[in-house]
Order: structure tokens, then C-alpha cells, then sequence
């Protein structure tokens, strides 16, 4: 074997014969491995020596080599996706798709923070129960009338005879007019709710009864946040490194799902007993 020294393209360490090897793979095989850059390369060498020997000496044929060579090959391949996946810088389209998974932080909208009392309601309630639902959420609408600050809301809806229908008072996180939750946690409000909710203009001021799956609702504005917009580029650094992750995943999974779809692939029962009967053996 010769070796020789000379200028390479940029981001490649090393070649092979025709095998190209980059720097990123060394540094992350080095890092993965606790080995020095020094050993990863190294091994990085071999590896590229032992696939072009077997291909020239057509060992690719023996059962015994062929795992090496594939998980060789397999390695170039998966090293060629994530080099592909840098090769450009994240589109706005992929930023605002993975915008979309951090609103909260980047792109939030202006919210709506309520207290409401809901007179609970059920699927298989009937008709009747629904009214009698109705006629509570209609007394807290007057009782709550005048006003403005949350502690007397509750304090006057919890005042209200109920008949047997349970009624809930609450303080809710802020939600977008879709419906959005203004959360870390995320989360989703029904959308008629939200959308009264976001007819609201000054605190204090209280909805009709609003209707939902869960009941029949009363809701009195305790302030609005303000949105939070991030401009497209400053997205585009923040996430750049996730927008990346995401391509090379996504051209993998369709990768596999490619070989899926033109080899079956069996499994050996007897292999699980195998596997369950493996030991560890440490130095």
C-alpha cells in the first residue's frame, strides 16, 4: 500500500482508491468511540481498504465476508445522505415547518387568558339534561354580569344552584383564536371556545353561554399576551441544525422504505432464543 500526501476537496481527509473520506465522519466516529482523530482515521482507512479489496478479490461472494462489506457499504451510504442533507442551507419552507413545532418560542401569536364556569355536559346526557345543563350556565351569566375581576367571578358562579349539574370554575392558560394553547406544553382548546374567547377585546369582559362538548360555558377576559414573532432568518440559524437532522432522517426512513418494498425480509425464530442467551463479556 502507498501512500501519498496532497491537496483534497474540502471537508475530505482522506481517499482510497476511489472512497472518499470526510472529516465529519472521522470526528464523529472519534467522538463516538472515544478514539483520537489519529485511530478514527486510521480505522476509517481500513475500512475503505478491506470494501475495495474484497470488491477487487470478489470476496463480496463469501458468506463470511459479506456482512462486513455491506455494513461497509451501508456506513458510505448513510455517510453520502448526511452529507447530502448539508449540502444546502435549510429552505423557508422547512423553516416554517419546523417553526411550526416551536411556536411557542417563535412564532406565537397574541393569546387570550380566561376564567370560565362551565355546566358540564356528557355524550349520552339527554335533551333534558342538557337544558337543565343550559339553564345553570344562563343563571352564572347573570350572576357574573357586573364583575371584573376573577376571584368575584368565581366566587358569584359558585354561588349559583346547580340541580345536580356539575359545575367547573377554572383559570386557563392563554389560547390563540385557533385554538392553540400558549403553552411550553402546548396543547388545544375546542375550537368554538377558543373562538369566543378571541372576541373578547378588554379584561373583564364576560361571553355569551358558549357551547361545546364539555358543556355549556361562561367566560370573562383577564388579559391578552402579546404575540411573539421571530424573523425568518434568525429562525432559519436557530433551527438550521434540526432542519438538517430532519432531512438526513427523512431520506433515510425513505431509503428503508424503498428496500422494504423490493426485499422481503425474513426472521429466524430460533434467533430470539439466541439473542436471549447472549452474554456480555467485559475485559
Amino acid at each position: 500500500m502507498s501512500v501519498t500526501a496532497g491537496t483534497l476537496g474540502q471537508g475530505i481527509a482522506g481517499r482510497v482508491g476511489s472512497v472518499e473520506i470526510r472529516a465529519e465522519t472521522i470526528a464523529k466516529a472519534a467522538a463516538a468511540q472515544g478514539l483520537s482523530l489519529e485511530q478514527a482515521r486510521d480505522r476509517a482507512i481500513r475500512d475503505a481498504l478491506f470494501g475495495l479489496g474484497a470488491e477487487r478479490e470478489r470476496l463480496g461472494e463469501s458468506t463470511m465476508i459479506r456482512p462486513a462489506v455491506r455494513a461497509r457499504l451501508a456506513r458510505a451510504r448513510l455517510e453520502k445522505i448526511d452529507a447530502e442533507a448539508t449540502q444546502h442551507p435549510p429552505t423557508d419552507a422547512e423553516v416554517e415547518e419546523a417553526t411550526a413545532e416551536h411556536f411557542y418560542d417563535l412564532d406565537r401569536p397574541e393569546g387570550f387568558r380566561v376564567i370560565h364556569a362551565v355546566a358540564r355536559i356528557s355524550e349520552k346526557d339527554d335533551a333534558a339534561k342538557k337544558a337543565k345543563a343550559r339553564a345553570v350556565a344562563e343563571r352564572v351569566a347573570a350572576a357574573v354580569a357586573s364583575v371584573s375581576d376573577a376571584a368575584e367571578f368565581e366566587k358569584r358562579a359558585k354561588e349559583v344552584a346547580t340541580d345536580g349539574v356539575e359545575l367547573r370554575v377554572e383559570k386557563l392558560d392563554p389560547v390563540a383564536a385557533d385554538g392553540r394553547v400558549l403553552h411550553p406544553m402546548g396543547g388545544e382548546y375546542v375550537a368554538s371556545f377558543a373562538a369566543a374567547a378571541a372576541r373578547l377585546s378588554t379584561p373583564g369582559q364576560k361571553s355569551s353561554v358558549i357551547e361545546t362538548e364539555f358543556g355549556f360555558h361562561v367566560m370573562m377576559l383577564l388579559e391578552k399576551t402579546a404575540e411573539k414573532r421571530v424573523p425568518l432568518e434568525e429562525r432559519r440559524s436557530v433551527l438550521k441544525d434540526e432542519i438538517l437532522a430532519t432531512r438526513a432522517r427523512k431520506a433515510t426512513e425513505a431509503l428503508l422504505e424503498q428496500a422494504r418494498s423490493e426485499r422481503k425480509v425474513h426472521i429466524e425464530r430460533s434467533a430470539y432464543a439466541l439473542i436471549d442467551g447472549l452474554q456480555v463479556l467485559t475485559p
